[in-house]
């Protein structure tokens, strides 16, 4: 199944603005069905998604636009965390990046991992939005996360894998474990 939307990167927190820029300027009785108005949320001004309309600071958004942007930004957050990870196991060999010291706040990806599991939880939200126009959207999630391929240690892992690790294995952001271990793929006295 292809998109009608083939949407450039947008990342979440901005995605408030233009939305409620475009949407201004549209008749909110436009047809349900149409894939511009498929999937009515709502996204506050911090990014965040929810059903709660009673807060005036919430504005109407598109499932299938957060879907596409949440995907290109999941897809950049992967290969942030890549880079900083081996970055990590180069520089904390050499200098000490004990707990609660910069370097350790420098290559520790504590916030990056917490940042990729909201995105994931983004991208679940949008999808069971859409399950019902969409009935095939979990594939089309799977086929566009297996396109993209995340140098990790000495073996290359699809999105998907990286999806996958982040919802059942024990991701590590202590930039002194070794690379394997921070991914998930091996125990932390492994190399």
């Amino acid at each position: 199944m292809k998109f009608l939307c083939k949407c450039t990167y947008v990342p979440i927190f901005l995605l408030s603005f233009l939305t409620t820029t475009a949407l201004a300027q549209e008749d909110h009785q436009a047809d349900s069905h149409s894939p511009k108005f498929l999937g009515k949320c709502l996204v506050a001004a911090d990014g965040g998604i929810s059903m709660n309309v009673a807060n005036a600071n919430y504005h109407p958004c598109d499932w299938l636009e957060i879907f596409e942007n949440e995907i290109a930004y999941l897809s950049d957050l992967f290969f942030v965390r890549v880079e900083k990870v081996q970055s990590a196991v180069k520089v904390c060999k050499k200098q000490s990046c004990k707990p609660q010291s910069i370097e350790y706040d420098q290559w520790s990806t504590d916030e990056l991992d917490q940042e990729i599991v909201s995105s994931i939880e983004r991208i679940e939200r949008a999808m069971d939005s859409l399950r019902q126009d969409y009935i095939h959207i979990e594939k089309e999630f799977s086929a566009r996360m297996r396109e993209s391929r995340y140098p990790v240690g000495e073996k290359w892992l699809t999105g998907e894998e990286v999806v996958y690790l982040f919802r059942v294995a024990d991701i590590s952001s202590n930039p002194n474990d070794p690379e394997m271990y921070r991914w998930g793929l091996a125990s932390k006295n492994s190399n």
